[in-house]
């Protein structure tokens, strides 16, 4: 066809063109296929299979099986490094329920989704979520340094054993899960195979994430007992990373226990390879997720690489993680006086055992404790008792020897000691009870017994604060009335501080568990009747 200028469209100089640019590409074709001769052949065998896969029919029947979501198809080789998409829909997960939880397997690394505990709630009756973030299911397994998914050809041989097997470069990767209900756990095993020199392969990553819940209750100095941490075993050393304001990274060398957890719920990974792996644990607070990758690293490129290890996902059950392994119960944080929280623990059990209420059995504990520590407190109420026929005598020396302050600790301690009185009498029995407290303290608060545990009248959880306040404010004047029946050896000036104190302790208290404000307001009453009857007795003899 001609235009305007009667010039042909197909003229000798556009022909010319045409052919030295179809001579000019086949040469660069040519030479890049010379240059990169693996790239070609890769891309030439995918265009193959492709094509191959498009002719044969890939329909299968679904099984009548309530914990199958999709049967599986035959188990073939999967090339995770060019994977198309309409290859990777081929992969499907498989849903796995019981009576005790359920999760979905999915095909990205084999992870688990959904994860949900069937016996317990959330706060608003809601079954039980963990590993909830979207940057990657709990457990899933890749490839060290490799950012793109790890996809799995999964196939269920039990209806608690499943197998899934993928592909990177030469290597053949294998991951069998048994799945252990009633523990809470799933034992992997992961085996990879056919290792070349050339291949990238360094070793596999194991995934944990969780996200975080702003526990922050809007007043800077009130405690909050939720909480959020990391916890590592590593080189027989502890560490726990708590959710902060501030993001936190660290990384750990042979680790033997990963955990995330919330207050009374965790998932983790207790590894029991030959090849101890390493640890990136990060708090991001900004994203408001903590996360943390573990990697085992291949050691001998000329043979095959196992890695061995259980997934817990569950309840942080004291009972139920020293079941599993010893390690396990290191996830409940008792504090420094962990073996005195454990027999305190044992001992409300068994109480709960007799009365069946958790209430009832931190009230008889509290009593139990008291009486334990009675003969401690009787000798600080008589220590006081002498300080307090001492203090004229005391004030004396003040007065006299107020320029000499060392001739007067003479005078005062020839005074403590003509009299028999101690000066750290009263404080010493404090002390003892110390460890006592901070047990109960740390037990009370970790304890999963007192998960959503009804106690009575207007208390339907003993692990959330008091609704209306109202065991704080009992507690506080319960203290009150304790300081003013305590005989004391303070100035007035100290005094009227000192009466400051419950006020203080309850505003603390108000937003901890109800179930530690039972504790500490059942004691308080306790400490009130026995002094009562000591400043009675005391009359008496007196009399």
């Amino acid at each position: 066809m001609s235009n305007e200028q009667g010039q042909n469209f197909l003229d000798s100089k556009t022909i010319i063109a045409v052919i030295l640019v179809g001579v000019s590409w086949v040469g660069w074709q040519s030479y890049l296929q010379t240059k990169y001769p693996e790239h070609y052949k890769e891309k030439q065998k995918t265009t193959i299979e492709q094509t191959t896969e498009g002719i044969e029919d890939n329909s299968v029947e679904k099984a009548n099986n309530s914990q199958v979501i999709n049967e599986e198809k035959p188990s073939t080789s999967v090339k995770t490094d060019e994977l198309a998409q309409e290859e990777i829909k081929n992969y499907k997960s498989f849903h796995f329920a019981d009576e005790v939880w359920s999760f979905d397997i999915s095909p990205i690394g084999m992870g688990l989704e959904n994860i949900k505990l069937k016996d317990y709630s959330t706060r608003d009756g809601q079954d039980m979520a963990i590993g909830t973030t979207k940057e990657g299911a709990p457990f899933a397994t890749n490839i060290i340094g490799k950012n793109t998914p790890l996809y799995f050809d999964i196939k269920k041989l039990s209806s608690h054993e499943y197998l899934g097997k993928a592909r990177f470069g030469n290597a053949q990767i294998e991951k069998r899960i048994e799945i252990n209900s009633k523990n809470h756990i799933i034992d992997t095993k992961l085996f990879v195979s056919e290792i070349k020199e050339e291949d990238t392969f360094s070793g596999l990553t194991t995934y944990l994430g969780e996200k975080l819940v702003n526990q922050d209750s809007g007043i800077p100095f009130l405690p909050q007992f939720e909480r959020q941490e990391v916890f590592v075993i590593h080189e027989g050393d502890k560490d726990r990373m708590l959710f902060a304001k501030e993001s936190v990274n660290q990384s750990f060398q042979k680790v033997k226990l990963a955990a995330i957890s919330t207050q009374y719920f965790a998932q983790a990974l207790l590894d029991k390879s030959d090849v101890m792996p390493e640890i990136k644990a990060n708090i991001d607070a900004n994203n408001m997720v903590a996360q943390a990758t573990i990697s085992h690293s291949i050691i001998n490129r000329s043979k095959d690489f196992y890695i061995n290890y259980l997934a817990f996902a569950g309840p942080k059950s004291l009972k139920l993680l020293s079941s599993i392994d010893e390690n396990m119960s290191e996830i409940v944080d008792l504090g420094w006086f962990s073996g005195l929280a454990k027999l305190i623990l044992k001992i409300m059990k068994f109480f709960y055992s007799i009365f069946g209420n958790w209430g009832v059995a931190i009230i008889l504990l509290t009593i139990l404790v008291r009486f334990i520590v009675l003969p401690f407190n009787l000798m600080s109420v008589k220590s006081m008792k002498k300080m307090q026929a001492v203090q004229p005598q005391i004030q004396a020396l003040r007065e006299k020897f107020k320029d000499d302050p060392q001739k007067l600790n003479q005078e005062m301690m020839h005074l403590f000691k003509s009299n028999k009185v101690n000066p750290m009498g009263g404080c010493l029995p404090m002390l003892l009870q110390f460890p006592v407290f901070i047990a109960l303290y740390q037990m009370l608060g970790q304890s999963i017994e007192l998960y959503q545990a009804p106690f009575g009248f207007w208390i339907h959880d003993l692990s959330v604060k008091d609704p209306y306040y109202i065991l704080p404010v009992l507690m506080g004047i319960t203290m009150f009335v304790q300081q003013k029946v305590t005989p004391s050896t303070m100035d007035p000036t100290q005094q009227k501080i000192f009466m400051f104190m419950p006020v203080i302790f309850s505003l603390f208290m108000i937003t901890l568990p109800s179930g530690l404000t039972l504790y500490i307001f059942v004691s308080a009453l306790f400490a009130v009747i026995q002094q009562v009857l000591v400043m009675r007795d005391s009359k008496t003899q007196t009399a």
